[in-house]
């Protein structure tokens, strides 16, 4: 009786479907129901116990029954566990709206922005040492409000301190920038105009902080000389909207990689909303269109398909945003059922490094045999197509969700 107990829930669990959400929640009801059993076996419900903490661990692995008898390990696999995207839109949101914190991503202007910081580090007047302390301590309480593995959060906190979690010097985005707000050259700078803020906007008298080096801006083809420059470049890097509209990155990266004389880019202005407000990661959403376009051209060019045609949309719909990338001269490489079963190892890299906790992944293709389907890549579900009567092409669709 024992086994068999053991062995249907093993075999459960070892369904590849099953994702590690499911399979805790199996476990945890499964051991509700033992413990409630007249004759309930400790032995299993421990051996239960061992198998959940190993799943929390994300490294599930079986006990033995006994030394002759050892369950198979669960599947392995090297998608991360699936995070949900709109904790990233919430968490930079609430910074962008802090009282402290917004003024790490916007130009001090005013008096009375300057007197509220001063307030806050009970001084009279401005000391950029108590702000910077001020900060960090800010970050720190904000992000200890938000569990998980968000990604931003190593960012900003190199970007604010200059050294990542575990204490060693980093740099920020990808684009390497290595000054911070705790830059040696940002301190001397206030040793010698004490009372002035850093990023002053055009209200005050004084120009700020000048940059030891010019950085060049490869989002945004701008020069950035003074740190109230910086600022701002670092809020373009997690809030888009009119003035930092995605159609505008989009077209800077397009020429920057020289993609245009490769690809035939089709940007219908009614299907790319240019006043969209996003809260989201715009390096690793630059990042993942980036292997998607290289993606598409590797696919055209060993399958000799010729020139890619590829089609942008970028829309808001109920409660969603989703950013498009339609491949329309193209047939899927593989079978539904492929697609269902295995991800391959492009995908998989492109999902852990860049969609995971950053958006849901979907696909809707033509994969050949007039077989059309839509396919849920990374959504925290289990993989499932949806068939269509008719689909052209190969489309990535990035939801984001508010």
């Amino acid at each position: 009786m024992e086994k068999n107990k053991y062995d249907f829930i093993i075999d459960l669990l070892s369904q590849n479907r099953i994702t590690i959400l499911q399979k805790e929640q199996i476990l945890k009801l499964s051991m509700k129901e033992i413990k409630n059993l007249p004759d309930n076996d400790e032995t299993i419900i421990k051996r239960l116990e061992i198998i959940e903490s190993k799943l929390k661990e994300n490294l599930p692995q079986f006990p033995k029954i006994n030394s002759n008898f050892t369950r198979p390990e669960l599947p392995k696999t090297d998608l991360p566990q699936y995070l949900n995207p709109t904790i990233l839109s919430k968490f930079l949101s609430d910074y962008n709206q802090h009282p402290v914190l917004k003024y790490t991503c916007h130009t001090i202007d005013d008096s009375e922005i300057i007197d509220s910081i001063n307030k806050e580090c009970g001084r009279a007047v401005y000391n950029f040492m108590d702000h910077q302390i001020l900060i960090e301590k800010s970050f720190h309480e904000l992000a200890n409000k938000y569990y998980g593995n968000l990604k931003i959060k190593s960012l900003i906190l190199v970007y604010l301190t200059g050294k990542s979690k575990d204490g060693k010097s980093d740099l920020w985005s990808s684009e390497q920038i290595s000054i911070n707000w705790k830059s040696p050259e940002l301190i001397k700078w206030a040793d010698l105009n004490p009372g002035q803020v850093p990023n002053p906007g055009g209200k005050t008298k004084n120009k700020g902080f000048r940059l030891p080096n010019t950085i060049k801006s490869i989002l945004k083809n701008k020069r950035i000389n003074y740190f109230q420059d910086l600022v701002i470049h670092y809020k373009n890097l997690f809030h888009l909207k009119d003035d930092n509209s995605l159609i505008d990155i989009i077209l800077n990266v397009n020429r920057y990689n020289h993609w245009n004389d490769k690809i035939d880019f089709i940007i219908n202005e009614d299907c790319f909303q240019k006043n969209l407000e996003l809260f989201t990661d715009v390096d690793k959403l630059i990042q993942a269109y980036k292997k998607i376009v290289n993606m598409i051209i590797d696919v055209s060019e060993l399958k000799k398909i010729g020139k890619p045609i590829i089609a942008l949309n970028f829309l808001e719909i109920v409660g969603e945003v989703n950013f498009t990338i339609h491949h329309k001269n193209s047939v899927y490489q593989k079978s539904i059922l492929s697609t269902i079963n295995r991800l391959g190892e492009t995908q998989t890299l492109l999902i852990k490094n860049q969609i995971n906790g950053l958006c849901d992944l979907y696909l809707k293709a033509d994969f050949g045999s007039e077989e059309y389907a839509e396919i849920n890549l990374w959504d925290g579900k289990n993989r499932e197509s949806k068939k269509l009567n008719y689909f052209e092409g190969v489309e990535f669709i990035l939801k984001f969700r508010k």
